[in-house]
């Protein structure tokens, strides 16, 4: 599970960097008291925002309420340092200001929860999506339904991590391997490796894989455990 806290850019940035902090690690302490004995502590990995920059331009550019729209949003690119930023658009465009400052501004302070859902050896579990259109849409509801080959024809035109789960899902492990080889470097990318490499019986490979996964993300040598192709190179 990871929790991201986020905080509106009003005040300083040092400031709503504690405060970004400290609302997630609030929300983690409390799930943690919420259900004691259940190894939550070792579930969370929080992380923060310290101003929600890139969420409060997404909410301007959709809002035909603020009147000046395109100066903000250029002010807010053209300046690096957040405390200028706010600084300037709160007295350049005052009217604005105030109506973000009321109605955008509480919105972005917030906590986001992403979890993966795991059972042992099930790897098609791990559906994993940034921007949805409809055929893709398509592609996830048939790998959730296990329904891998008409998935892989879905995905094949996204050359995507869903398809390299869907050729798993199917046996096809060299073929997984090589889309996953081609994917931004991530902890999860090296862990679906893994699985892979275990597969092709290259068990060097795989703990490799492994190892720098749970170097990037701690909390995967948890779910190492209950996988078995994971497990297995574990025990050796």
């Amino acid at each position: 599970i990871v929790l991201t806290a986020a905080s509106s850019p009003e005040g300083y940035f040092a400031r709503n960097d504690q405060l970004a902090r400290a609302r997630g690690f609030s929300l983690r302490d409390y799930l943690i008291r919420k259900f004691p004995g259940a190894g939550v502590d070792t579930m969370i990995t929080v992380r923060w925002i310290p101003e929600a920059w890139e969420e409060l331009k997404v909410k301007i550019a959709a809002d035909e309420r603020i009147t000046q729209r395109e100066k903000i949003l250029d002010l807010i690119d053209n300046n690096s340092d957040p405390d200028r930023r706010e600084s300037e658009l709160r007295h350049l465009y005052p009217a604005d200001y105030r109506y973000i400052r009321q109605n955008i501004y509480p919105l972005l302070r917030s906590v986001s929860f992403k979890y993966d859902l795991r059972r042992v050896g099930m790897i098609k579990d791990t559906v994993i999506t940034t921007e949805i259109d409809t055929t893709y849409l398509r592609g996830r509801q048939l790998l959730e339904n296990r329904r891998y080959r008409e998935a892989l024809e879905v995905f094949r035109p996204y050359d995507y991590r869903n398809m390299a789960i869907a050729l798993l899902s199917l046996g096809y492990d060299e073929h997984a391997y090589e889309i996953l080889c081609r994917e931004p470097v991530s902890a999860i990318r090296e862990y679906l490796q893994a699985i892979a490499c275990v597969r092709m019986k290259r068990y060097q490979d795989a703990l490799t894989h492994y190892n720098e996964a749970i170097r990037m993300e701690p909390n995967l040598a948890y779910r190492g455990k209950l996988d078995p192709e994971i497990s297995s190179i574990l025990k050796d």
